[in-house]
């Protein structure tokens, strides 16, 4: 009988995901954007998949090529912030953005942010917080999302607040169009 040697890489998880960071920070690889009130931020699906069961969904729908996800009345800096969180478990947040930041994480069903329903019916605090969230004040603001501006041919989504479009092979962005099955 042949022996059998168990190879370990320990810091296989954090090397994995500071490689990840690294990646976005430069661009390289990068085949999803977030589009935010005019601010482009490009991410890779695998890990937005990873993080949230939301973007799992819409991204599988997308089916292929480099979709651009289009987020409407929501702050570039709380969605910079939920992506850092996604890429390295952690973010620093000020209080006064904590609520809006929680919001997004729930509704796009972050991972460690999402509020879970205790069975009383009221949200739990998020797992990756302290003691210093009120969860009583804790609601789902997709409403609070919704803006009237945007044309009727795209689609609003009742869970979470964005549409997805894939662009052109050009990698511009203006000839992109929804795209909802």
């Amino acid at each position: 009988m042949a022996n059998k040697y168990s190879l370990k890489w320990n810091s296989h998880h954090d090397d994995t995901f500071h490689t990840l960071q690294s990646l976005k920070d430069r661009e390289m690889f990068v085949d999803v954007t977030l589009s935010c009130n005019g601010q482009l931020l490009k991410a890779h699906k695998i890990v937005l998949c990873a993080s949230s069961s939301y973007f799992e969904r819409i991204l599988f729908r997308d089916g292929g090529g480099h979709p651009v996800v289009h987020f409407y009345g929501v702050e570039p800096g709380i969605l910079q912030m939920l992506l850092s969180f996604m890429y390295s478990g952690q973010v620093e947040v000020p209080s006064a953005d904590l609520e809006k930041l929680i919001n997004l994480a729930d509704n796009l069903e972050v991972k460690g942010l999402k509020a879970e329903k205790s069975k009383a019916g009221k949200p739990d605090v998020p797992a990756a917080l302290d003691g210093s969230f009120d969860a009583g004040k804790h609601k789902l603001a997709s409403s609070a999302f919704e803006n009237p501006n945007i044309p009727q041919k795209v689609p609003r989504l009742n869970s979470a607040l964005g549409a997805v479009a894939s662009s052109s092979s050009s990698g511009g962005l203006g000839n992109a169009s929804p795209k909802f099955e």
